[in-house]
Formats: C-alpha cells, sequence, structure tokens
C-alpha cells in the first residue's frame, strides 16, 4: 500500500528524512520505496538520510494491522 502526504503527530512528514521518522520503530512498517509523483522517478530501497519531499509517495510495507496503524496518520 502507499500513502499520500502523510503526517505523524500533527507533523508533515516533509522536509525530514526516514531516519528523522523512524518509521520502522515507532510504526513497524518498511518503506520500500519513494516515488516522486512529479517526475515518476522512484527510488527503491531509499537510504535513512533520504529527505522527503511534498511530491512524494511513500510506498510502505508490514503486516496489516501496523499498515492501518499508519494510515490513520496519512
Amino acid at each position: 500500500q502507499h500513502f499520500d502526504q502523510p503526517r505523524w503527530e500533527g507533523e508533515s512528514f516533509v522536509g525530514k528524512t526516514l531516519a528523522d521518522l523512524k518509521v520502522r520503530q515507532r510504526f513497524n512498517v518498511h518503506v520500500i520505496a519513494v516515488q516522486d509523483v512529479l517526475t515518476s522517478k522512484v527510488s527503491v530501497v531509499p537510504p535513512p538520510d533520504a529527505v522527503i519531499r511534498d511530491s512524494d509517495v511513500l510506498v510502505v510495507l508490514g503486516a496489516t494491522a501496523d499498515l492501518e496503524r499508519f494510515q490513520k496518520i496519512s
């Protein structure tokens, strides 16, 4: 599944790195790709220092319950 313009505790993901967001630790989901919807460029297995832009879509993988919990913040 993927989630557009994700938010976490009311705080935008934009401008933060994947390492800053600690998505895996907090939600037990893995960001397996990031797609820039403006350029269609896809970064598969993005590095922890990848900065999320407002045109990015995160592609995440995880258990159904964890994905549902992550989706609630998007």
